[in-house]
Order: C-alpha cells, then sequence, then structure tokens
C-alpha cells in the first residue's frame, strides 16, 4: 500500500489513484470508479480479480480431489497436496496470514470468504487422511495374503450421515470428514463439497 499525505483531498485521490491507498491515518480509501472491484471485509481490502483467482484454485482442487477418491491411486496424493497448498497460500495472503479456520462463522471475515474456507477445510482434511489410509493399506496388503480380510478392511462403513455444514465450525466440519475417511465414505465427503459448491455463492456476486 502506498501511504498519501493527509492534505490530498478525495477528489484529488478518485483523479490520480485506481488502487486502494492506506492515508496516513491507517485507513484505507478506495478509488472511487473503482468500488464495484473492491470490497473491505474488516480489516482487508479484497479485490475482484483476487476472488476470481481464489474460485480457480478452489475448482482446480475440487476435481483433483475427485480423481483422488475415485482412482485411490497414491501417487496422485502430492498433486491434490500441492492444489489445496496453493490454495490455503491465497487465503494466508489475502488474510494477511490469519488463523482463518479458527475464525467464528458469524464474523464478516467468515462469511466472505465461507465458500473457500469450507471448501478448505473439507478438501485439505480429505486429502491428507485419505493418503494416510491408502499408505495403511498398502503395508496392510504386504502383510495379509486373505483375499476377504484384505477385503473387509476396505468395506465402507454403513449408517454414517452425511457432513452437516450449516452452523458448525470449521474445525468440526474437518472432524466429521475424518470419521467418513475412516469408514471409508469418500462419497460423503464429495457430497459436502458439492453442496458446499452449490449453496455457498462466490463473493461479488460472481458465478451467477
Amino acid at each position: 500500500m502506498v501511504y498519501i499525505p493527509p492534505s490530498l483531498d478525495d477528489a484529488g485521490f478518485k483523479v490520480l489513484s485506481e488502487t486502494p491507498v492506506r492515508r496516513a491515518s491507517g485507513k484505507i480509501a478506495i478509488p472511487q470508479n473503482r468500488m464495484g472491484d473492491f470490497k473491505k471485509v474488516g480489516n482487508f481490502v479484497i479485490e475482484k480479480n483476487q476472488v476470481v483467482d481464489l474460485e480457480g484454485k478452489a475448482n482446480k482442487g475440487y476435481e483433483a480431489l475427485k480423481l483422488f477418491f475415485e482412482s485411490e491411486e497414491l501417487g496422485f496424493f502430492n498433486e491434490v497436496s500441492s492444489c489445496y497448498g496453493q490454495l490455503r497460500d491465497t487465503l494466508s495472503q489475502l488474510t494477511h496470514g490469519a488463523r482463518y479456520l479458527a475464525w467464528e462463522r458469524s464474523t464478516p471475515e467468515a462469511k466472505f470468504f465461507d465458500r473457500y474456507l469450507l471448501q478448505y477445510a473439507v478438501g485439505c482434511t480429505g486429502v491428507q487422511r485419505f493418503g494416510e489410509s491408502l499408505r495403511h493399506y498398502e503395508e496392510f496388503q504386504k502383510l495379509c495374503k486373505n483375499t476377504q480380510q484384505l477385503k473387509r478392511e476396505r468395506e465402507p462403513v454403513e449408517g454414517l450421515g452425511k457432513i452437516i455444514i450449516d452452523d458448525y465450525s470449521y474445525m468440526a466440519i474437518a472432524s466429521q470428514v475424518v470419521s467418513c475417511i475412516e469408514g471409508y465414505r469418500t462419497d460423503l465427503v464429495l457430497q459436502a463439497m458439492d453442496e458446499i459448491r452449490e449453496r455457498y455463492p462466490m463473493p461479488f456476486g460472481l458465478g451467477k
């Protein structure tokens, strides 16, 4: 951010600047002709293009997660982890390194980023735990030659309910994902991701 003298009035600012500027007072001013391209959320100023970039990273992670679950190939682990690492890094950059998964979901910041924080909580947790599950199974295969026992090891657990998204904290949702992965119910994790992507809108009214 560029600091400008307090003596520069709003009219001068509107003419001379095309980007948000932090005044000497510490307040952030947004150019009048670009008001629709920026949104102040708590202590953050977010640009519409940054949300478009965030959406692209979330989409890439979602597609990689589906492929990982469907293939059950440990070789995809690093690629999917990298996708969610990029989503994490972008969220950290936009929120100035905040511990965003600890946010109360009722705060303005959480509401603005909810679509992406939910996808990160579900997707990243799913990737890590599913990777651990596949590694465990590979080791189990080396030790166990009983075909029926191997089959039972991967049988989906019946009776697990859908992952509840509304009114739950990000960490509580991640805990539900762990239970689903441990019960070999990746279908419930993907169902939760589909629900998030359908029901929680993009900021700025994008995607409508």
